[in-house]
């Protein structure tokens, strides 16, 4: 299989713990949502431990994900990385995908099967 790199991985679980990233004015905004759902989210997490950043990010995206992950690590949690490998690679592996098969050709789902869903 195809090995999903760091950066698609730290995304994806950013958007797990309700994060989201922006572009405006030359820098990079990250948003913490709160979260209402089943999984504490980094809005609580923070707030748990009084932490309140600034979340203008001079830099790129990656800056953006480096200070996620700066700010998990002072709070003593996993990197953003880490837990997309503890949530079993989101489904991206040989039971799901298939053997052999590039999860970004994976999906089977098709417009009609989308249509039926709006």
């Amino acid at each position: 299989m195809e090995t999903i790199n760091k950066t698609t991985k730290r995304l994806l679980s950013a958007s797990y713990l309700n994060i989201t990233f922006d572009y405006a004015s030359g820098h990079r905004w990250v948003t913490f949502h709160e979260d209402g759902g089943d999984i504490e989210s980094m809005y609580e997490k923070l707030e748990k431990h009084k932490l309140h950043p600034n979340t203008k990010v001079y830099g790129n995206i990656i800056d953006a994900l480096n200070f996620v992950d700066y700010l998990l690590v002072k709070m003593s949690e996993k990197t953003l990385e880490q837990r997309f490998d503890d949530f079993n690679n989101w489904g991206f592996d040989d039971e799901f995908v298939g053997e052999h098969t590039c999860w970004e050709d994976s999906g089977t789902e098709n417009e009609t099967y989308f249509q039926s869903r709006v």
